[in-house]
């Protein structure tokens, strides 16, 4: 995206992470806060960014105003509670229906950008290009890796293809991730991929130990710095 743009209008679905709600609230995770702090740094360097999510509890509003360059919408789509988003498959009609009716009073979006492969599903279905889908997980990984089987993966590996496929570009945060989602889902258009590393204060986190000894030494040194 070009950041010299001026009035550059990008949708951010987040259908499964709300980016307002707090760190851990009813799930595991923090990709709500990823999507948070993307969407506040867009703002600052002059984006107007529109998000849509789910009504995920009764309190939280159906619409809020941040500011002249944020808003977010909050969709009807299933119980107003916390679900495992692996099953918002089951919902994609409401989700659809929700989403026509923000494009009815939002126009002309610039970009979409997606963060999971049910809103990278609804992207496509909006017609709106550019559309960057960001790789925050895969499901070959976690079949891969022997994680616990959901009644999802079917139409999880269906979804992941065609967004794979049909997204514009496809974000992934480290060179590993690229790899294992050319590895793993080999029609991959590898020209469409760009990894974008997080930002990370190297002052406050410091890489995950590989073995138990650093693991100790590491928790002594903050044990040694807190006192």
């Amino acid at each position: 995206m070009d950041r010299a743009k001026a009035n550059f209008k990008l949708l951010i679905l987040a259908l499964s992470d709300d980016p307002l709600d707090p760190p851990g609230y009813g799930r595991y995770g923090g990709a709500q806060l990823f999507v948070f702090d993307l969407g506040r740094y867009l703002v600052r360097v002059g984006y107007e960014i529109v998000y849509i999510s789910r009504k995920s509890r009764p309190d939280k509003p159906k619409f809020q105003s941040l500011g002249p360059l944020c808003r977010i919408y909050r969709i009807a789509a299933g119980p107003e509670e916390e679900i495992n988003h692996h099953h918002l498959f089951l919902m994609m009609d409401q989700i659809h229906a929700g989403v026509g009716e923000v494009l009815k009073a939002e126009k002309n979006f610039d970009a979409v950008q997606s963060h999971n492969w049910i809103s990278g599903l609804v992207a496509i279905e909006t017609g709106i290009k550019p559309h960057y889908h960001h790789v925050l997980s895969l499901g070959r990984v976690r079949r891969e890796l022997g994680e616990e089987k959901d009644s999802s993966d079917h139409f999880r590996d269906e979804g992941e293809f065609k967004v794979f496929g049909e997204a514009t570009h496809l974000i992934c945060a480290t060179k590993d991730e690229a790899v294992s989602m050319q590895k793993l889902y080999p029609n991959i258009d590898k020209s469409k991929v760009r990894i974008i590393s997080y930002g990370v204060d190297n002052s406050i986190y410091e890489r995950r130990p590989y073995d138990t000894s650093n693991f100790i030494h590491r928790a002594a040194k903050r044990i040694k710095e807190r006192f």
